[in-house]
């Protein structure tokens, strides 16, 4: 490591002030004496002297007029005449470097080349007059860009070295400059011969200025400036390592405030900086970052050493925030990246690193904070970088490469492929002038693979995977891990496999991706910045695994790591609504695979926010997904809940999305929309809107790739289309489509996979419909072999448990069976009930003894469904709609009946309590007078309190309705109904504690019996019960059996067919009705 005391020596070099004893000098002189251009000579020099240290402008501005005066006192011939030009040159060029006035560069060069054309190669002093015009020259070339004035010192010292003999005065400074002059020029073109040669010519200088010469710092800095360049192009760590040494070694020989101190000290802290970069070593960084603080202090002047500094010392600051994650680093880096660019002229050679550098780092700013006024700049400025560089810079691949890398993002974020097209060229002219030796080859690589998979993703052409995977392959055998382009290209590739696994279903491909990804994350600390990018893909491989396999293992982990990364994502960041689409479909997921209602909320509330984030910027390349994703999850909630506005909503957010530009997966738009349009019909019976689902379902069967993870899913709902429309005309067509559709379903579905049973029962029910069309035995037999298959793959914890649907349910025995040993959960919570339904009507259809069981759940399970809405217009609307309407208007009646029917009266008296009323019941059930509980014990106290808490927040969230917000957003609605799904839940829990209470068993429950019976004690209960099965009176008593009787036939049929009840029946002393 390099101490950095060893820079600064303890005793600096203390310069007694000589100008003083020098003016006192010139001044006991006259004009006309013989030494009086000698003293002032010598008052110009000590000026110069004193101005280096103190940097006091009225120093350097009095030795320019010395020494014109001096030149002025000499005319051509005259002996000071040769040199007063080169001093006066000389002391103008220092002033051009401290203060940048194009005229005293001007002058300075125009003295020197008067000082050669007064000499003769064959002069002792014609070299050293050819180096400082060479200095000019250089000047020049660095202020202003001109690479004739390059040319023309190689061509000179060149010439001057050739005539001049080996130990000629000044041959050092000619082989110094001709090295400069090389060096520069091979930034400019990139001609390697010029590197080489000028490191031999910088060799040849260091030995003719052995240790003690006065000015062996130079050629030292300069040796190592050329290293840092081999290694730039190489890639050989000696290089590096040489040019450290080097800048260690100039330093030694110089103190603060010297010629060369603070060139030398920026030069070594860039070096380590590559160090770092490198080996990955923080303590070379640290060290870096020392030495440009160091540096800072002594660069006190804004000019182009000044600049120099500020541009590596950005790029550190830019090292640091990658490491770190602190974006103070990002800003003080573009502070000082945008000064440096104003303080250099627009000609200046250095300024395309600059802006390459400027670019860099707004670009990573705009990934922090996604304002798109930073990316635009970071393009702009890399494009103004790309016409200032000639086609042989040496850095030009890399900044083609940045540059294409900053297109394919803006193309992600306004969605213009012309962005893409010129990003996949450029970064593609990046990787041609590249060579695998080169040190920016493996970003390059790292930037077109990146970009190749944008465009993939655009196309949908597979063979642009299988390039990126063996560009990767070839350039992460020759990258150190270290380096950052190591990580993004291990990134990169895994996302290439599981893009190739989307394609073709390969489980290699993907299981290779996430031991990639898995080693990546475990290697990556919280704050790097492609943690959060990492831990997304991570999980999005984990998750299509678990699409393809159904290990639940693999979606638990998903969650785990999308909810790591959005801990470390704010809202603004740019992976924060990817992260919300992600996290979001995977909830979904989840509510499909254990029913946890909680986490479909949450899935919409996450998906909602992606889609309001991504609306503002709609040409954005994951606004379409955004919209998809937020109508799956629409379209999975309707099915649980059966709410209108949430299959509306579905419908509008689809239809927007295929309005947007568009993609290679179109067809999932299709696809969405189609089974939009499907479930609409099932819904509404518009005929019109089946057409359309079954149109849309034929294009998308067409243009969905063969092994599509979603192939499946297409060709059941494709399927069930089919079997619809073939119920309105060409039956038997549709239905051998439908049946040929879900084979090839299960074709692309494992045996494991949670949608495996659903689809055999789908087949099992088209099979059967097609052996009772064709009277065909076979279809029969093969339709009950898959429906008494299916038990034996679902899991315990499938929801088929719950939905085993209805269309195999022509075999009584086997579908009461099916039936009975359903779970009604929430997670199809509209299904359950539809189910309950159906099981109540057919058992009470064929007297199977589950009918009375069947009531008993159909009103347990409307009853949880109608807790679970979150509004008093939503429970209305689902006692209302037109599917329900014909079970719920007579469920409590006919319930009765059942029991009665059955011999139960007790039950009979139970269910005909529960269902009276069901909403009004609902309702009141939030009000449930509590003294009995609260005067109970002090857990009651504490349980009523809770109770009455819960119970007033669920009121204010059914009277949200009430109009006084206008228009809110998707968003606040999901949050709204997902706060009331989880008030719903606590709701129901705290009532399970307080049914644990003595005294409290049927608390909000079924009133058992044994309580009912308390209200005949002054007498007895009539119940009148009318229903389409039968027509009981039930005599209450509170010391006896209930029993029944038959009261007169007085029931008529209202206008709307619904059964008027008359209940103003009595009874007499002798039992008589009247």
């Amino acid at each position: 490591m390099v101490d950095l005391s060893q820079l600064t020596p303890d005793n600096q070099i203390q310069v007694p002030d000589e100008v003083e004893i020098a003016r006192q000098s010139l001044a006991s002189l006259k004009p006309g004496d013989e030494e009086y251009l000698s003293a002032l000579d010598v008052l110009a020099k000590k000026l110069q002297n004193r101005f280096v240290l103190s940097g006091n402008p009225n120093d350097i501005d009095e030795a320019v007029a010395r020494t014109k005066l001096t030149l002025d006192l000499s005319p051509p011939g005259h002996s000071f005449h040769l040199g007063a030009l080169s001093n006066t040159g000389n002391i103008l060029l220092r002033r051009f470097k401290f203060r940048g006035d194009a005229s005293d560069l001007a002058q300075a060069i125009s003295n020197f080349e008067a000082a050669v054309e007064s000499s003769a190669p064959e002069q002792s002093p014609y070299l050293s007059l050819v180096a400082n015009l060479a200095s000019g020259l250089l000047s020049r070339y660095r202020s202003y860009g001109d690479v004739k004035d390059l040319n023309r010192v190689v061509e000179t010292n060149s010439t001057a070295l050739s005539a001049s003999p080996a130990n000629c005065r000044g041959r050092d400074v000619a082989l110094n400059n001709l090295g400069n002059a090389l060096m520069e020029r091979f930034m400019k073109q990139g001609d390697s011969v010029d590197l080489e040669t000028a490191l031999t010519h910088y060799h040849s200088c260091l030995a003719l200025r052995p240790f003690g010469h006065p000015t062996r710092y130079l050629v030292l800095g300069n040796l190592a400036d050329a290293m840092h360049l081999r290694f730039e192009r190489d890639g050989h760590l000696q290089d590096l390592e040489s040019s450290v040494n080097h800048y260690v070694f100039a330093l030694q020989l110089r103190s603060p405030g010297q010629d060369g101190y603070l060139s030398f000290l920026t030069g070594l802290a860039s070096a380590l900086l590559l160090l770092y970069d490198q080996q990955g070593d923080t303590q070379r960084l640290d060290t870096a970052i020392a030495c440009f603080q160091m540096a800072m202090v002594h660069s006190t002047v804004y000019n182009l050493s000044h600049s120099r500094l500020l541009d590596n010392y950005g790029r550190a600051l830019q090292s640091r925030y990658t490491l770190s994650g602190n974006t103070g680093d990002l800003d003080q880096a573009i502070g000082y990246l945008t000064t440096s660019s104003e303080i250099q002229p627009p000609t200046y050679p250095g300024r395309p690193i600059t802006l390459l550098n400027l670019s860099t780092a707004l670009f990573s700013r705009f990934h922090v904070t996604g304002n798109i006024s930073d990316l635009d700049s970071s393009i702009e400025t890399l494009a103004s970088a790309l016409q200032l560089c000639e086609p042989g810079f040496h850095q030009r691949p890399a900044m083609l490469s940045v540059y294409g890398s900053s297109l394919a993002t803006r193309f992600h974020e306004k969605g213009d492929l012309q962005d893409l097209h010129l990003a996949i060229s450029t970064c593609k002219d990046a990787l041609t002038l590249s060579s695998p030796k080169k040190l920016s080859h493996p970003s390059i690589v790292a930037n077109l693979t990146s970009t190749l998979l944008d465009c993939f993703r655009k196309s949908g052409d597979i063979e642009e995977i299988q390039m990126i995977i063996e560009h990767c392959d070839r350039t992460l055998i020759l990258t150190q891990p270290a380096e950052p382009a190591f990580l993004a290209m291990k990134i990169t590739r895994a996302i290439a496999l599981l893009e190739k696994f989307q394609y073709g279903k390969e489980i290699e491909d993907i299981n290779t991706a996430i031991r990639a990804f898995s080693e990546v994350t475990s290697t990556l600390p919280e704050n790097h910045k492609k943690h959060i990018p990492a831990r997304l893909q991570f999980g999005i491989a984990l998750l299509a695994r678990f699409r393809l396999s159904a290990d639940l293992k693999d979606l638990d982990e998903a969650i785990a790591h999308y909810r790591v990364a959005l801990r470390h994502c704010k809202r603004g960041d740019v992976d924060y609504a990817p992260l919300c689409i992600e996290l979001g479909n995977a909830l979904l997921e989840y509510f499909e695979a254990r029913g946890d209602s909680d986490m479909l909320d949450e899935a919409i509330v996450l998906l909602a926010e992606a889609e309001e984030i991504m609306s503002l910027k709609p040409g954005h390349a994951n606004y379409k997904a955004s919209l998809l994703n937020l109508v799956v999850a629409l379209f999975t909630r309707f099915g649980t809940q059966r709410n209108k506005d949430d299959l509306d909503t579905a419908m509008e957010h689809v239809s927007h999305a295929s309005t947007l530009p568009t993609s290679s997966e179109d067809f999932m738009v299709s696809f969405t929309l189609a089974t939009c349009l499907f479930v609409r019909y099932e819904d509404d019976e518009n005929i019109e809107d089946l057409e359309r689902s079954v149109e849309l379902f034929g294009t998308v069967f067409e243009q969905m790739p063969v092994k599509h993870l979603s192939r499946a899913d297409m060709c059941r709902n494709y399927a069930s289309a089919l079997l619809q429309l073939g119920r309105h005309r060409d039956r038997y067509q549709h239905l051998n489509t439908a049946i040929n559709l879900y084979i090839e379903a299960l074709r692309h579905l494992p045996p494991s996979h949670v949608d495996q049973p659903l689809t055999c029962i789908h087949l099992a029910g088209a099979l059967q419909e097609r052996g009772l069309l064709l009277l065909d035995t076979t279809d029969l037999t093969s339709a009950m072999e898959l429906i008494l298959g299916v038990p034996k793959v679902l899991p315990e914890h499938s929801q088929m448990h719950q939905t085993v649907d209805r269309e195999t349910l022509t075999w009584m025995e086997e579908g009461f069976r099916y039936y009975e040993k359903a779970t009604y959960r929430s997670t199809r919570l509209h299904k359950s009930v539809q189910a309950t339904f159906e099981w109540a009507e057919r058992a009470e259809k064929h007297h199977h003894s589950s009918a009375l069981l069947a009531y008993e759940t159909s009103l347990a399970s409307l009853n949880q469904h109608l807790l679970q809405t979150a509004s008093v217009k939503g429970r209305h609307a689902a006692l209302l709609n037109k599917h329900w309407v014909q079970h719920t208007s007579t469920l409590a009646t006919d319930a009765t009946a059942c029991g009665i029917t059955r011999g139960n009266l007790a039950l009979a008296v139970e269910l005909s309590e529960q269902g009276r009323g069901l909403l009004w019941s609902q309702l009141a059930q939030n009000r449930t007078p509590l003294d009995a509980l609260r005067s109970s014990s002090e857990a009651g106290r504490v349980l009523a309190s809770d109770f009455e808490r819960v119970s007033t927040q669920l009121a204010l969230h059914s009277v949200a309705e009430s109009g006084l917000r206008i228009n809110p957003s998707r968003l606040t609605i999901e949050e709204e109904a997902r706060q009331y799904g989880r008030l719903s839940r606590e709701f129901d829990a705290i009532v399970v504690r307080i049914r644990q209470q003595d005294g409290f068993q049927t608390f909000l429950g079924r009133p058992s019996f044994e309580s009912l019976k308390h209200a005949a004690v002054g007498g007895p209960v009539i119940l009148v019960n009318v229903s389409e099965q039968r027509c009981d009176a039930v005599i209450v008593l509170h010391d006896a059996p209930p029993s029944t009787r038959t009261p007169p036939q007085r029931v008529a049929r209202g206008s709307d067919g619904t059964l008027c009840r008359v209940v103003s029946y009595t009874q007499d002393n002798e039992g008589r009705w009247r």
